[in-house]
């Protein structure tokens, strides 16, 4: 998926893996992660966008619970 920045296009996956090689995002940094999700919650002021991260959140620990 592309995404449109200002006029520029970026890959979503190449964003997503620049934030999380970000220092501020290292794996024992979960609150700068958990920062950056929650601006973007917040910035998207979305009910269906928050539903939706919390239903993928939880399939991820499903997962790991397995």
């Amino acid at each position: 998926m592309s995404i449109e920045l200002d006029q520029v296009t970026a890959n979503s996956n190449d964003i997503a893996r620049s934030v999380a090689n970000s220092g501020d995002m290292v794996r024992d940094n979960y609150r700068g992660l958990l920062n950056f999700i929650m601006d973007v919650d917040d910035y998207v002021c979305d009910i269906q966008f928050t539903v939706a991260l919390r239903d993928r959140l939880n399939e991820v620990i499903a997962l790991e619970d397995e």
